[in-house]
């Protein structure tokens, strides 16, 4: 069997929601002194994205990763979708895949739910095998 058959056997699609007012992504602020610093929400809602997919088990990627988001929140106010997708993307680097550039697909839609605003998740790819995981973390450890 090759190893692209074997890769399409294993493909998986893993699906999970992050409960709370999808926040946008925004450049590092710099303080007076020069040092950059995360917007405090940002900081807040990268968590709570991290905490659901490892909550829900998300497994590390490799290659290409193929990700749909559906952006619910509470406001008319609109935010731009790309910075949407890219708080999650960036939030999700050493969760479910090495680096963001994996993501080879993206589809993107924003609704209103002033009752349950969240970000609903599906990442689509080949789990990295054990021995690759053990490989990534050695090396993020350096």
């Amino acid at each position: 069997m090759s190893s692209e058959t074997d890769d399409a056997l294993r493909r998986v699609t893993v699906h999970f929601v992050v409960g709370g007012q999808p926040i946008p992504w925004k450049r590092a602020r710099v303080n007076p002194y020069g040092a950059r610093y995360p917007d405090p929400l940002d900081a807040q809602w990268r968590e709570e994205v991290q905490l659901s997919a490892t909550t829900s088990k998300v497994p590390m990627f490799r290659g290409d990763v193929h990700l749909m988001i559906n952006f619910y929140r509470k406001s008319k106010h609109l935010a731009d979708i790309d910075n949407l997708a890219k708080a999650i993307m960036e939030a999700l680097e050493g969760i479910a895949y090495e680096n963001d550039r994996q993501v080879s697909s993206l589809d993107v839609a924003r609704g209103l739910d002033r009752k349950y605003p969240r970000a609903e998740v599906w990442i689509g790819g080949v789990p990295m095998t054990d021995e690759e995981q053990m490989e990534f973390e050695s090396r993020r450890k350096k």
